[in-house]
């Protein structure tokens, strides 16, 4: 990238003397630049991400993405009445109502498959860094953009013809509908750019559960939590998305917490071995098991765990499991 794009670094001022001003500032123009530089970078070696479909905010970022080129593509309608051939405004308001509507109706009638619609898909993949593959559902979709673009942006100049700011029904999508001005967007091409998104840590929303300020903890209380759960964890899975934890996975912490012996994080036998390999451990040499008593303490927590998951929009079912029971 260095060599292609000639340059090994960036300085960028923050416009700021604040230190912890400038923290909160820096990392919101970094991922700014980092896109900036990848999209230069990409168009500088001619990569293009192929698109077979587009998610729902991949679809809308193109939707009105195009509505706005088009809106300012139309320009002004005195601008374009004076180098028109025109000598008269209303003569030339009635000619491009004919023109206009004409042109809906073509685009109607041909089923958006035009030529005049194949340059706009073409210029909208340019612009956002993409290709679509051929008969793919992305390619009928940017079709659709470009066909409800064309007719809503030509809907909306007749409106403004007829003294209204846009045209009845305007879709809500693309345009406001108090201002006749296309809505605000973030392109595609800078979507695509961000950097991924990191997986969701178990462990993360434990730690966040843990420090609730809602809850009045002592670090003793905290710390306890804290070895039950990351234990729980370990056998959940770190990278578990909260919605997956099934009522089986639940039964599964059960049981294999029931198969351990008291303190087993402390016995050096067992000491930095997997949960799993602990149990196999445990029953070949009887060790012991834990209590009803003290595997419930684990089973509260991961339950207390997910009704807080619950409630912060994590989940939207807390899986329902028996806790611990002595068999006699």
């Amino acid at each position: 990238m260095q060599a292609k794009i000639g340059r090994k670094e960036y300085w960028i001022s923050l416009k700021t003397s604040d230190r912890v001003e400038a923290m909160e500032i820096a990392p919101d123009v970094v991922r700014k630049k980092r896109m900036e530089i990848v999209r230069d970078f990409n168009r500088k070696m001619e990569i293009r991400r192929e698109m077979s479909h587009f998610t729902e905010e991949q679809y809308i970022a193109l939707f009105r993405d195009e509505y706005d080129y088009r809106a300012r593509q139309d320009g002004d309608l005195i601008t374009l009445f004076e180098i028109s051939p025109f000598d008269d405004f209303v003569e030339y308001i009635k000619d491009r109502e004919i023109r206009v509507e004409r042109a809906i109706a073509l685009v109607q009638a041909q089923r958006g498959e035009t030529a005049g619609i194949d340059l706009s898909m073409k210029l909208l993949e340019s612009r956002n860094g993409i290709e679509v593959k051929p008969s793919s559902q992305a390619e009928k979709d940017l079709r659709r953009i470009c066909v409800d673009s064309f007719i809503e942006c030509h809907r909306n100049t007749l409106a403004l013809m007829r003294g209204q700011a846009v045209h009845p029904n305007s879709n809500p999508l693309v345009v406001d509908a108090d201002t006749g001005r296309p809505k605000a967007f973030t392109p595609l091409h800078e979507l695509l750019s961000r950097p991924p998104e990191e997986p969701l840590s178990l462990l993360k929303l434990v730690e966040a559960f843990i420090e609730n300020p809602n809850k009045q903890r002592t670090e003793k209380t905290k710390n306890s939590i804290r070895g039950s759960m990351e234990t729980v964890v370990e056998i959940l899975g770190d990278k578990t998305p909260p919605e997956q934890i099934t009522e089986a996975d639940c039964e599964r912490v059960r049981d294999l917490l029931r198969q351990l012996p008291p303190n087993f994080k402390k016995l050096p036998l067992l000491q930095d071995r997997p949960i799993e390999e602990m149990v196999k451990i445990c029953g070949s040499r009887k060790l012991g098991q834990l209590s009803p008593t003290g595997v419930n303490t684990y089973l509260k927590w991961l339950t207390s765990f997910l009704n807080w998951c619950q409630r912060k929009g994590h989940i939207e079912v807390v899986p329902v499991f028996r806790t611990a029971q002595r068999l006699i």
